[in-house]
């Protein structure tokens, strides 16, 4: 019996330290999470294999990098603050086929180390000349066997003399030094009784490393003697593995990214490998089938953190203590990223990610840190933003990102502060807020996502199957629900209909459609749009009928379940315009408590500027717009007066018409470039205005400050 209970008692300790050390969030991290600023630093053209390091000795970090060839060095000399001078392209007598950076102790430079591909060969190189034009000197050369592919580092605890791996196509490892004086020189060869794929060794000093072995799910850890190699057998497919030091007891631990089933993808924590210290490991999901690994401290924190990167995305786990972590942030690259590498290049203990763009050329850097001299500041985004909408109250901003489909919010009070974000399913259709939640809404099938301020739980509602063209949003009023209209996409054989929702705060009927008096045919509608003001609310319904088109403004009045649309105005637009189909819609409150609308034609660009319709006036001036562009009317700028903000796609171009007195604009000026823009929320305060911009193009929130 005693045994039974000492037996009871394991298993119940064993539970209790199971859950204490698995991890604890599904969701967003309760930390605010980091913003990464995007900066376009140069165009080199597409890099690989890059190095970080004080190549010249000025005290900055540069950046290195191979050319697509591998038979040319680019070295691009850093200015400060993630500014480079021009890269510099440095021809090598033969193609490289690794590339790996080292500092020797006591030494100011960091030199370069080549694997030479005819005949392999191992060189070391030093920077020569000034900041603008450098020169490599060889410091030292060793030959290597045929079919050596890759180098390593293993930084062990003197840097006197550094120690490198050399590993073959056949899976043999070579190993060697190098000292200052005598240049480099083989150790001591390296007995293995398996053949290694990959050679794992840690960021920080010491002698022990980890080797995979070729075709079989198994990883060795390797101690100086007299200690033997230890076997470490996984289940699942090992994709990528890294060390680190996450509870600071100067032990390894590994991280191993491993294919489960369902074709996910998970994330292996084994603590104090070849130590029994009792530290269960832990696994927990990832949404990128990672290429690279990279074990961190991204956000200073003391607590070192997960990144992972499948070439078109950068997801990073960050540490919750020393043994559990949260749900991933996301970063979307725009381009497939031909070479990456993470460090810190401004010395403030958080490191950059640096990516080089394969199809555009650009190297770009993601940082933490903003600098004013760049102008334009770009937030990076998890995926292409499609939707941004702003709320001056909570004074946030909320995105829709659609790659990974997630939703992120932004804080724009002080400093942009990403506060959160979560994954959705489905398409990203339309996203809006009010100062009690977040409203998503999705397609595939059409669902309604909803996130309460207070409670910050996510209840997602399905709708139904068919697609969305086009929806509205009005946010509650006193006593009444917010209202949510959905227009279907048009399919074959089918008449779109126009559907309304009531949202109610009571969690026992939070959402019920509403059921119309009398049916209104949706099949001619081209757009709808609303407003609210004088606390009544307004649907604007763009219908397009043969060659004639029609402006409809109804008040919506909402009895229990029941919807009544009572049309108050009904405007027939001028023939000339009617023509040329108009497909863009928006419905704007001026200072005056009356709706004016704005309507854009994709033919001809022409676009029709109304108060109330009285006077409909064409615009000249407007530049040539397709039916996919944005357009923003709004006072942007603080003069109450109404301004254009147009993106144009084609162009990558966003351009600001600044309204004049007279009703009138001022000849558009471009303030933006590289912006395909899916969306602008201007912020108007008292001292300045801003231009929250989401460009699809770069997978960025870009930030303009507009002069008043």
């Amino acid at each position: 019996m005693s045994h039974m209970c000492n037996d009871a008692k394991m298993c119940l300790w064993f539970v209790l330290f199971t859950l204490l050390t698995r991890p604890l969030a599904v969701g967003a991290s309760p930390k605010p999470l980091p913003t990464y600023f995007r900066y376009d630093v140069l165009k080199p053209g597409a890099l690989t294999s890059l190095v970080v390091g004080d190549f010249n000795g000025d005290g900055h970090t540069d950046i290195a990098g191979l050319s697509p060839s591998q038979r040319s060095l680019i070295l691009l000399p850093a200015k400060g603050k993630l500014t480079f001078h021009n890269h510099q392209s440095l021809r090598l007598s033969s193609r490289v086929l690794s590339l790996i950076a080292v500092r020797v102790s006591g030494e100011k430079h960091a030199d370069l180390v080549t694997l030479a591909a005819s005949p392999r060969r191992v060189q070391m190189w030093r920077m020569k000349g000034t900041r603008r034009k450098l020169t490599p000197e060889k410091q030292a050369e060793l030959l290597l066997p045929d079919g050596t592919k890759r180098l390593y580092l293993l930084r062990e605890h003197s840097q006197d003399k550094p120690h490198f791996f050399a590993l073959s196509e056949t899976g043999a490892l070579t190993t060697f030094s190098f000292q200052a004086k005598e240049g480099f020189s083989k150790d001591k060869p390296l007995v293995l009784s398996h053949r290694v794929s990959e050679v794992i060794v840690p960021l920080f000093p010491t002698s022990d490393f980890f080797t995979q072995t070729v075709g079989e799910n198994i990883l060795w850890l390797h101690r100086a003697p007299p200690a033997s190699p230890l076997a470490i057998q996984c289940k699942e497919s090992i994709t990528q593995a890294a060390t680190g030091d996450f509870n600071k007891n100067s032990l390894l631990d590994l991280v191993i990214v491993q294919a489960v089933a369902n074709g996910k993808t998970a994330v292996e924590v084994m603590f104090d490998v070849g130590v029994e210290t009792g530290i269960a490991p832990i696994q927990f999901e990832t949404p990128l089938n990672a290429t690279q690994v990279f074990v961190q401290d991204f956000n200073a924190d003391g607590l070192l953190d997960i990144g992972l990167c499948d070439g078109n995305s950068f997801a990073i786990h960050f540490a919750q203590s020393p043994t559990t972590f949260f749900e991933s942030m996301l970063i979307a690259f725009s381009s497939a990223a031909s070479g990456i590498a993470v460090a810190d290049l401004n010395h403030d203990r958080k490191p950059e990610l640096i990516v080089s763009e394969q199809k555009t050329g650009k190297l770009v850097i993601y940082s933490t840190s903003h600098y004013e001299t760049f102008g334009v500041e770009r937030l990076a985004t998890s995926g292409e933003p499609e939707q941004i909408v702003f709320h001056s109250a909570r004074k946030q901003i909320l995105v829709g990102c659609n790659r990974h489909h997630r939703l992120e919010q932004i804080k724009t009070d002080r400093s942009f502060l990403r506060v959160g974000s979560f994954s959705v399913t489905g398409k990203i259709v339309s996203v809006w807020q009010d100062e009690f939640e977040m409203v998503c809404l999705t397609n595939s099938p059409v669902t309604l996502v909803r996130k309460s301020y207070k409670s910050e739980k996510v209840v997602s509602h399905r709708l139904f199957l068919l697609g969305v063209s086009q929806s509205q949003f009005w946010p509650a009023l006193e006593g009444e629900p917010a209202i949510l209209a959905i227009l279907e996409e048009r399919t074959v054989g089918a008449v779109p209909q126009l559907l309304f929702y009531a949202l109610n705060r009571d969690s026992t009927l939070s959402i019920s459609e509403l059921l119309l008096d009398a049916p209104i045919s949706a099949e001619n509608v081209v757009s709808i749009g609303g407003a609210t003001l004088k606390k009544k609310h307004y649907l604007v319904m763009l219908k397009s009928e043969k060659n004639t088109q029609t402006l409809l403004v109804y008040e919506l009045k909402v009895e229990k379940t029941r919807l009544r649309l009572l049309e108050s105005e009904r405007h027939l637009l001028p023939n000339l315009f009617a023509k040329q189909g108009a497909k863009y819609l928006l419905v704007k409150v001026n200072k005056h408590e009356t709706m004016d609308f704005l309507v854009a034609s994709s033919k001809r660009a022409v676009v029709l500027l109304s108060e109330r319709l009285h006077q409909p006036q064409q615009i000249s001036n407007f530049p040539k717009l397709s039916a996919t562009d944005v357009v923003l009317w709004n006072d942007s700028d603080g003069n109450h007066l109404a301004d254009l903000i147009i993106s144009r796609h084609q162009r990558a171009e966003v351009l600001f018409m600044r309204g004049r007195p007279n009703g009138q604009f001022n000849v558009p000026r471009v303030i933006m470039n590289d912006v395909i823009a899916t969306g602008i929320a201007p912020v108007v305060t008292k001292h300045h205005s801003t231009l929250f911009v989401a460009n699809a193009k770069l997978h960025t929130v870009d930030i303009f400050h507009l002069k008043k």
